[in-house]
């Protein structure tokens, strides 16, 4: 049964409003907006299937799922930018977490905050630490076009969630973040809580995530990239200078990971010293796909490598 009217919702919490931003429909939201259907119109109610959380805004829906065209429209009709969901997540973490650098773009210029935490039950991620988290690159770099950005443990989250890369890294060093910070947070935060819980759960049943929460405390990015399986971006740290002999509260070297994680020879055998920079990237050449020339300007020198 459809609606009888722009302010009517079905049992999901949808309005028409709700459809229209979800579907990505500029023409169906446009008419609904001359009839003063309100552009501040959220979701009343969580969407596991689609990924939303109550009370998420049609910015957000619409930065997340790339509808620009409708987040124009909408932020014509002076919508909130800044509006929350019940995770306290906004617009502009939606777009930063959808890799998504014109939305980005576009609510930056109209003021959109920067500074936003989401709950401390979803790591209080400013929306450039949910770019890091999810390893998107593109709003990575807008962001850092738009205003400095705080740089501390932001190479720790994309590897510990797996979604490091080595354009996403490289990025990260370029903004000057510490190639050799270790991981050390601070009693009581969320990450520390976090932490903490996978490293209890690792007891019983072991994941990646929990083998990575166990070897964090006291490790670098390096470190936490090989525990991750992250050998690519292990290889680029590498090649980027990381330190090799930083040891973290285990004791454990990068070289004792990478033996216990089984890492490839060539890594294990670069981690040990041999061939160091040039036998690394000719093996990685030959191994692995994709590719990469990447400015690392905070080593002074252009870096290649052919991955």
């Amino acid at each position: 049964m459809g609606f009888s009217h722009i302010a009517e919702r079905d049992a999901g919490g949808f309005s028409p409003m709700c459809y229209a931003a979800v579907r990505g429909d500029p023409l169906l939201l446009q008419s609904l907006l001359k009839q003063r259907a309100d552009p501040n119109d959220r979701i009343w109610k969580t969407c596991p299937k689609l990924g939303i959380s109550r009370n998420t805004s049609l910015l957000a829906v619409c930065a997340f799922n790339g509808h620009n065209e409708c987040l124009r429209l909408l932020i014509a009709q002076r919508a909130g930018v800044d509006a929350k969901d019940v995770i306290k997540s906004g617009p502009l973490h939606a777009a930063c977490g959808a890799n998504n650098a014109e939305a980005v773009r576009m609510l930056c210029a109209v003021g959109a905050d920067q500074s936003l935490k989401t709950a401390r039950s979803c790591l209080s991620l400013t929306p450039f630490a949910t770019a890091c988290t999810f390893g998107c690159v593109q709003t990575m770099k807008v962001l850092l076009m738009q205003a400095p950005q705080p740089l501390k443990l932001m190479l720790y989250l994309m590897m510990a969630f797996q979604n490091a890369s080595v354009e996403s890294a490289a990025t990260l060093l370029q903004a000057r973040a510490d190639i050799n910070e270790r991981f050390c947070p601070t009693t009581g935060s969320t990450l520390w809580m976090v932490n903490a819980a996978m490293r209890v759960k690792h007891r019983w049943r072991p994941t990646t995530f929990t083998s990575v929460a166990v070897n964090s405390w006291g490790a670098t990015p390096l470190m936490v990239s090989i525990v991750a399986g992250l050998f690519d971006v292990a290889a680029f740290l590498i090649v980027a200078r990381a330190e090799l002999e930083i040891r973290n509260t285990r004791g454990k070297t990068a070289v004792m990971l990478a033996e216990e994680m089984q890492a490839p020879d060539f890594l294990v055998a670069a981690l040990s010293g041999a061939g160091r920079a040039d036998y690394l990237a000719h093996e990685i050449a030959g191994g692995l796909t994709g590719s990469a020339t990447l400015n690392m300007l905070p080593f002074g020198s252009l870096v290649t490598l052919e991955l």
